[in-house]
């Protein structure tokens, strides 16, 4: 995210220790809708067992699973190739170190 360099000449106008402190500076009368750009999206995709694909597990941070729980980023086409897989292999290939355990969290298995 890059600052607009125009914020730069009165930074206590334009930033705040905390959303709650902004929200309260700017919208004292009115609904404040808090939107945190640095917590990961999440996509929740019905049937995803139908295809799955394999992707560091979010949830255990351990291993590699195929639940439809991770950050919708990972769905853009410039970089889907880096997190998603076609395998549960293929995913630890990338982010497991060689002669390291990979754990395996198969949910598709589980609802068939």
């Amino acid at each position: 995210w890059k600052v607009p360099s125009w914020t730069a000449h009165r930074p206590d106008q334009f930033y705040y220790a905390s959303s709650e402190n902004c929200c309260s500076e700017l919208f004292e009368d009115g609904e404040c809708n808090i939107v945190d750009e640095c917590e990961p999206k999440v996509v929740q995709v019905d049937d995803h067992c139908d295809n799955p694909t394999w992707h560091f597990d979010m949830d255990t941070k351990e291993g590699c699973t195929n639940n439809s729980r991770f950050p919708v980023s990972w769905n853009d086409p410039h970089v889907v190739a880096d997190y998603l897989f076609r395998t549960h292999e293929e995913c630890c290939e990338k982010f497991v170190k060689r002669g390291f355990s990979c754990k395996m969290h198969d949910v598709c298995t589980l609802h068939h």
